[in-house]
């Protein structure tokens, strides 16, 4: 099993191990717009202990709950609620490079969301993708693996819109947000008016479960990305 140098100097840790993740996919998306709303990376890198070359080195491994205490505390220092879901809109209309050979090789949402089970698994191993269906009902799910004691207010916002922004966006007119149901620790960071109230259930699970009518899964699907 391979073996990559984590945040802390020359400790090592396995590539395998949920606790650690890679701080450049998980955090350059939000810094970047942190940045540019006039927030001071540095010292929130600072403030978590972070070395400001995980953002620039793909193979870094840092703490997942520090990651995630870390999009808490941009969040709060704008004074913006909704910051990571904005973001995560923003990046499901322009197009996620993690997504591109999924969507790129994809006819039907069924076979998107297979390819993204598959896809993504590579990339990362702090989280779990489940996709499931019945007659009565189709399921998408992250399942984290490892459970954090302080809040995933933007985690779980950032997790939600960017994946139901994804669905919006590839099945065109077919989508339905009435037909859609999210289930979630929390809506707290959710846009105003991104769902309607029925559509949403706060429950503990550890992650997030989309579901939706298993018909869709025949719809054709193309998020119409510029990919280069």
């Amino acid at each position: 099993m391979k073996l990559i140098p984590d945040s802390r100097g020359g400790r090592m840790s396995r590539r395998s191990d949920p606790t650690f993740t890679r701080a450049m996919l998980v955090l350059l998306p939000l810094t970047t717009e942190f940045t540019q709303r006039g927030g001071d990376v540095e010292a929130l890198l600072l403030r978590h202990k972070i070395p400001v070359a995980a953002l620039t080195t793909p193979t870094m491994l840092v703490d997942a709950a520090t990651c995630y205490a870390a999009m808490e505390d941009m969040a709060e220092s704008l004074g913006d609620l909704h910051f990571g879901a904005k973001v995560a809109a923003e990046a499901a209309n322009k197009g996620a490079p993690a997504m591109w050979d999924a969507a790129k090789n994809a006819v039907t949402l069924g076979d998107f969301l297979t390819r993204i089970v598959v896809e993504i698994a590579t990339q990362v191993n702090n989280v779990r993708y489940l996709f499931s269906a019945s007659s009565d009902v189709a399921s998408f799910e992250v399942q984290r693996m490892l459970r954090v004691s302080g809040p995933t207010t933007q985690l779980d916002a950032i997790g939600v819109v960017f994946y139901v922004t994804l669905i919006k966006r590839g099945l065109g007119k077919t989508f339905d947000p009435k037909s859609i149901i999210v289930t979630a620790p929390t809506d707290a960071g959710f846009p105003p008016n991104f769902l309607p109230k029925s559509s949403f259930i706060k429950s503990d699970i550890n992650g997030l479960r989309i579901s939706f009518p298993p018909r869709w899964l025949w719809e054709p699907f193309s998020p119409d990305w510029d990919v280069v």
